[in-house]
């Protein structure tokens, strides 16, 4: 028994000698933090800026946009030219590389102008680094504050396209449109104006973008994607797409996309435990 006892004890021993050399070793590798400068400015871009910006039609001006850009800071005691560090994918974008404050100002705006490009996603990457003015670790729902992106792209018309079976009044007309080269396409007014059906083609088959997913919800006993469309009933019902069958059309006359929808309230509940098919034919 007193052997028992001294070899728990050597082993304690032995795990606590352990435990404080990894200590010691992380104290030695430990390196602090680089403090905000004292008289630092915390200058940073407002969430209320824009992150996006999409046309529908591939003939439109760039050169007609014009976008604003809110930039805010926390201490204004100061008038200040605070530097920005620009990075482009293309020279479509017309940004400044400064940005000034006046003496008590804690926000402004600069605007952002657009020269005509080729088709494509094209991105601008705004930040500031200069530790004068901006704070490395302020962050607004897990993003930093101090750099500020914006896209632009186009929604180019492939065809036309028709609802030709599904609950509602058939035949009725939407327009498959492109991202202007990506593999992200919409059909456009599917259900009511301005409400577009969003899907990324992937192989023979297409997927939602994660912004439009709901959740899932069991039909028949299998679990099924609900995805948004944009159509409301009311203040709490939602219609949602369900993902029972996805098929991927090649967008040729003649052939046609099939989806599954089935009424929701916004607590995820089925409306009447049913759901229909929705046939959209290509042109």
């Amino acid at each position: 028994m007193k052997a028992n006892k001294f070899f728990a004890y050597l082993c304690g021993a032995m795990l606590l000698a352990g435990a404080m050399t990894s200590c010691v070793e992380d104290e030695e590798n430990y390196v602090p933090a680089e403090p905000v400068a004292e008289d630092c400015m915390e200058v940073y871009f407002s969430a209320e800026n824009i992150a996006s910006a999409e046309f529908s039609s591939s003939e439109v001006d760039y050169a007609q946009v014009v976008i604003p850009v809110t930039v805010c800071r926390t201490y204004a005691a100061d008038a200040a030219v605070v530097p920005i560090v620009v990075k482009q994918n293309s020279d479509i974008f017309n940004a400044p590389e400064t940005v000034e404050f006046a003496a008590g100002e804690t926000e402004t705006t600069f605007e952002i102008t657009l020269n005509n490009g080729e088709g494509g996603m094209h991105r601008l990457d705004l930040t500031i680094e200069d530790p004068l003015y901006a704070n490395p670790y302020k962050a607004l729902d897990g993003k930093p504050v101090y750099s500020f992106i914006l896209d632009i792209y186009r929604w180019v018309k492939v065809c036309d396209a028709e609802v030709v079976n599904d609950y509602f009044t058939y035949p009725r007309p939407t327009t498959l449109e492109q991202k202007e080269g990506s593999s992200s396409y919409r059909l456009t007014s599917l259900y009511a104006e301005g409400c577009h059906f969003y899907f990324d083609v992937n192989g023979e088959s297409y997927t939602i973008p994660e912004a439009y997913v709901l959740g899932t919800v069991t039909l028949g006993g299998t679990p099924c994607t609900v995805f948004d469309t944009g159509m409301r009933s009311g203040a709490v019902q939602l219609w949602g797409a369900v993902d029972t069958n996805p098929k991927y059309s090649y967008f040729e006359e003649g052939e046609e996309m099939n989806i599954s929808l089935v009424y929701l309230t916004s607590q995820m509940q089925i409306v009447g435990g049913s759901w229909f098919d929705v046939t959209i034919a290509f042109k």
